[in-house]
This record gives C-alpha cells, structure tokens and sequence, in this order.
C-alpha cells in the first residue's frame, strides 16, 4: 500500500470477494486507518473496481483533514476544558 497509495485484495479473505483500500492519516501523515471498498468478484472487473481509487482517496483525505482539524482543536482546548 504505501508505493502505490492503495491495496487491491482478490479472494485472500472470502472466495468472489475483492477489496480496494487506501489510507487514513493523522496530522503528522501517519496512517491511523483504512477505508475500503469491497466488490463481489462477479459484478464488476478489476479495471472497474480500480475506477473507485480516486473517490477513496478523496474520502480518506476527508476523514484526514477531520481527523487533523480534531487534533488541533484538541491542543488548543483539550476535552473537558470549558
């Protein structure tokens, strides 16, 4: 995952089954998660399962900058504090 920024799995957990993931990342760019797509192997080819890379990756770094956001906010007023 970390040379190409995503994951592509076929059949290794359930048989017909694939998934696509790619990371989530915390401010410093560690990654702290995954978000996956997952396909049934009949539906869909791989060429259009690796359609979905763009749109995860958007999301992920959604889920990042919120993720981000949340840490700052928490250095600047920690949870509790009024």
């Amino acid at each position: 995952m970390r040379h190409q920024g995503c994951a592509l799995t076929h059949e290794e957990m359930s048989s017909g089954v694939e998934a696509l993931a790619v990371p989530v990342t915390d401010a410093t760019g560690k990654t702290v998660g995954g978000l996956a797509a997952i396909r049934v192997v009949a539906k869909f080819t791989e060429a259009e399962l690796r359609q979905w890379v763009p749109m995860l990756r958007r999301a992920a770094g959604r889920i990042s900058r919120l993720l981000v956001a949340d840490w700052r906010d928490e250095l600047v007023r920690p949870r509790g504090a009024v």
